[in-house]
């Protein structure tokens, strides 16, 4: 239980008005994970924070933290960089949406995790970026997965335990079984292409930044996205509405 004056880097997750001039925030902090924050006045337009807590922006944020209160009082915010003001794209704008609805829906609040929020800021300047923004929201849910512990291993079979780590034979079975081998597919299942193998093989082991340099098939990550999503709402059994946004703009 946090109290007291607190300060902390955090990224706007969700941004909505209490009364009639202040806003009710939502915020994942580096040093105290999801936390819900009254902003007094900020609506008023000569606010201090007038265009500090735009969803999806980086700010530096103090906070006054009470023990017999589920909400922080935000004292100041100094913003560092808003992420959706780069992007200028409707497609964009609803990746970043996703990644901000994700965290808000699913971390648990007052629960500091520094890989997740560093994830978060690595994934995020390339979300801003058509030609990376598929691979990065990629990148960010396989690595959510991961962190988790909700993203089985592609490399044995969850039926028999056998090895996949040299077989190309990987199947999704039947109600999204990850992963399975030929002897266990299964009816309805099918078979995950070597080049989306690869790709995985790649996400578990090298930084964001160098995969975007590689050239990578659309098709690839068209694939992956659709297990890694199917797996978050199982996962977390719900449905993202930023999600269905951007599945409509394909």
């Amino acid at each position: 239980m946090i109290a007291g004056l607190c300060c902390s880097e955090a990224v706007v997750l969700r941004s909505y008005p209490l009364r009639e001039s202040d806003l009710i925030t939502v915020l994942y902090t580096r040093s105290f994970g999801r936390i819900n924050g009254v902003a007094r006045g900020a609506q008023r337009s000569k606010s201090r924070f007038a265009g500090k807590l735009e969803p999806l922006s980086l700010a530096e944020v103090v906070f006054f933290a009470r023990k017999s209160s589920d909400l922080v009082s935000i004292d100041s915010v100094d913003l560092i960089e808003s992420f959706a003001q780069r992007t200028h794209d409707y497609r964009g704008l609803m990746q970043l949406s996703f990644l901000a609805e994700l965290l808000a829906d699913t971390t648990p609040e007052r629960e500091p995790s520094d890989a997740v929020f560093r994830l978060l800021l690595l994934v995020l300047p390339h979300l801003t970026q058509p030609a990376t923004a598929d691979l990065a929201q990629l990148y960010f849910e396989v690595w959510y997965l991961k962190l988790a512990g909700l993203y089985p291993s592609h490399r044995h079979c969850h039926r028999c335990h056998g090895s996949l780590a040299n077989s190309t034979d990987v199947f999704v079975g039947a109600n999204l079984s990850l992963f399975v081998c030929q002897e266990c597919q299964g009816s309805g299942a099918y078979r995950i292409s070597a080049a989306a193998l690869e790709m995985l093989d790649a996400i578990g082991r090298l930084h964001l930044s160098e995969i975007c340099r590689r050239v990578s098939a659309v098709a690839v990550i068209a694939e992956l996205r659709q297990i890694a999503e199917a797996l978050l709402q199982r996962s977390f059994e719900r449905s993202f509405h930023s999600l269905k946004l951007i599945h409509q703009e394909v």
